[in-house]
């Protein structure tokens, strides 16, 4: 059996990584909070340019025949830019409202968590929905 230059055997399976209990996880609500709010203004911004660039027509750029293919190309342009700009404008949406989704949620784990916290130890008797065999 060849061993790699770690002395393992390449084909055992991974060890698994030392258990560690204790330490912390740190969700900064209010940080994403003031991300979701910055998204807002950017979204404004982006649905303003969207709406003129809906208004405006893709141009015209004269009658003679190759300006005439060039405007077809313009127009086709113009529509893929329209619809790029809106879908970016719904999926930038979705984010943010999934970063303030996940701020409420982490504002109510906060509270069931406390809750358990303050009320655990303060009966003698064991939990009567658990069975632990």
């Amino acid at each position: 059996m060849d061993l790699n230059k770690e002395g393992r055997n390449p084909m055992a399976p991974p060890e698994k990584p030392p258990a560690r209990a204790g330490g912390s996880v740190l969700a900064r609500r209010n940080e994403i909070r003031k991300v979701a709010k910055e998204m807002d203004a950017d979204l404004a911004n982006l649905r303003a340019a969207l709406a003129l660039l809906k208004a405006m027509p893709p141009g015209q750029v004269g009658a003679w025949d190759v300006a005439h293919q060039f405007g077809q190309k313009l127009g086709t342009a113009h529509a893929g830019m329209i619809a790029a700009l809106d879908a970016y404008c719904a999926t930038y949406e979705a984010t943010k409202i999934k970063l303030e989704q996940t701020a409420a949620n982490l504002d109510q784990a906060e509270l069931l968590s406390t809750a358990a916290v303050q009320t655990t130890g303060s009966d003698d008797r064991p939990p009567a929905h658990v069975k632990p065999w």
